[in-house]
């Protein structure tokens, strides 16, 4: 509307007579009057829809066509099996970055800010953008989600497990160390 409206402005001002209404500054002026009659279509049209969505989905789900079970079970075991690889993935890769997501695990504030930064991006990215990612990379196929749900669900497990690991006693941590424990005993012994 806007360009039109512009056009329209453009070739009034480039004609010299000056009760020259043309067809885009007709157009614009008629649609303005009919606006409120078409914002109450709209609504009534809505309204029609949304009575007949539930019935029409309710229609269509019973009653259920079992012919139909064989065509669908490959592809809901391989949507399980993406899940379940996707997360066990996201485990492994979660506990190096909630050591460092983790205040007292992490080397340096640097280290901590690398951690934190990762959570944080793996959770703001939404799956479906992961999978395009993945797409580009992968193809598609199984693959590619598997690693997209990965992506995402690394940041949600790491955040988890690295308030677990902060919210661990200090003392237990300092008894540990004090027998003379190097530190990956230290963390496997007292946070682990």
């Amino acid at each position: 509307a806007g360009l039109m409206a512009l056009n329209a402005l453009a070739i009034d001002v480039m004609l010299p007579a000056r009760n020259y209404e043309s067809d885009h500054t007709r157009f614009i002026r008629e649609m303005k009057d009919r606006k409120p009659q078409l914002e109450g279509e709209q609504q009534q049209s809505r309204a029609i829809w949304w009575d007949k969505r539930p019935a029409d989905l309710a229609l269509r789900m019973w009653p259920p066509r079992w012919s139909y079970l064989p065509q669908i079970v490959r592809p809901l075991i391989d949507t399980i099996h993406i899940a379940t690889l996707g997360t066990m993935i996201a485990i492994v890769l979660a506990i190096p970055v909630a050591l460092l997501a983790a205040r007292n695990t992490t080397a340096n504030g640097l280290t901590w800010a690398i951690g934190r930064g990762i959570l944080v991006g793996s959770r703001s990215i939404n799956t479906v953008i992961w999978g395009l990612l993945f797409v580009a990379i992968f193809g598609p196929g199984a693959v590619a989600g598997i690693f997209a749900v990965a992506a995402r669900s690394v940041g949600f497990i790491a955040k988890l497990i690295a308030e677990a690991i902060e919210e661990v006693d200090a003392g237990q941590i300092e008894a540990v160390a004090a027998t003379g424990a190097s530190t990956p005993q230290t963390w496997w012994v007292a946070i682990v």
